[in-house]
């Protein structure tokens, strides 16, 4: 809306592509838009793109987590001439978080750590990340996140069993966990229904996948868990090489090497799949079930420990 107020035009494409996208920004520059990370991935991925739009000004991303080692090769190779912004919300809540512009500049600068954080609640919003009993997590807890907002819905439409499972006590359950850090930046870690739990331990995905795509030959990565008859589950990763580099078993292993420094030996996984790219749903996100399906059944060899 106030793109429009300041009388700014709406142009709607066809299906993403990225040199048909910077085709449009040229023509159209300066361009605010709306970008999934998937889009993102395919901008720096495409050599014509990789160094930035010409004509692009300013980026809205969301609609799913973004790899932070990706987020900031897009802010260090495309420079101030392109401003970055994240909301994150959900259908029943409307907007939760939001990290700003500044939030960026400062996360390709001095506090690296914020580009891992969907930001600080939005006005008018409260956040809470509560335990499994219902109370408050400390600071730097994983816990499920709660909003109580005039944005949240009042419940599903003739569901009261589902609204009961998610509205309670006037806090609306989003499915997702997360944490907060000590200056009220809030952090997902993952959802509810996808933690995996490797010999009774909670494996969240999300700090999994965001280990992996540290290393350079890794352009994307998801984890999924699978049953096992030795740990209950296993962690299952699906790697996107980056381009330039081929999938290898070295390089798998590296990256995993890596989720097992970073957080913990439980956190490595134990199988790798390696894809030329990530399904995705309609919404633009890691079609999450589908990797579990593939995980499931017959797969390539364990990952070299």
């Amino acid at each position: 809306m106030e793109h429009l107020r300041e009388g700014g035009r709406v142009e709607i494409l066809g299906p993403f592509g990225a040199r048909e996208f910077a085709t449009a920004c040229r023509r159209l520059g300066p361009v605010s838009t709306y970008l999934t990370p998937s889009m993102v991935y395919r901008l720096l991925d495409d050599p014509t793109t990789a160094g930035g739009v010409p004509g692009l000004v300013q980026v809205s991303y969301g609609n799913a987590p973004i790899h932070p080692e990706r987020l900031r090769q897009a802010l260090t190779r495309w420079g101030a001439r392109t401003r970055w912004r994240q909301g994150y919300g959900t259908n029943e809540a409307g907007v939760i978080c939001r990290l700003s512009a500044a939030d960026h500049d400062a996360g390709a600068n001095d506090r690296p750590y914020l580009l891992g954080s969907v930001g600080r609640p939005a006005p008018g919003v409260d956040v809470r990340v509560r335990d499994q009993d219902g109370a408050e997590s400390e600071q730097g807890r994983t816990g499920e996140v709660r909003v109580r907002s005039a944005m949240a819905m009042a419940g599903y439409w003739n569901q009261p069993g589902l609204t009961a499972q998610v509205v309670r006590g006037g806090w609306l359950g989003t499915g997702a966990l997360g944490h907060f850090d000590a200056d009220g930046y809030l952090y997902l870690d993952d959802r509810v229904k996808d933690v995996v739990i490797v010999d009774g331990v909670n494996i969240y995905c999300g700090p999994v996948e965001a280990a992996l795509t540290r290393h350079p030959a890794v352009a994307e990565a998801a984890v999924v868990g699978r049953v096992s008859d030795l740990t209950g589950e296993e962690v299952c990763a699906f790697l996107v090489p980056a381009r330039g580099h081929p999938p290898t078993s070295a390089t798998a292993a590296e990256a995993c090497l890596l989720a097992a420094e970073a957080l913990s030996p439980a956190h490595r996984p134990t199988t790798v799949f390696r894809e030329p790219a990530l399904p995705l749903t309609d919404g633009g996100k890691p079609d999450k079930r589908l990797l579990r399906t593939r995980a499931a059944g017959p797969g390539p060899a364990p990952a070299t420990r």
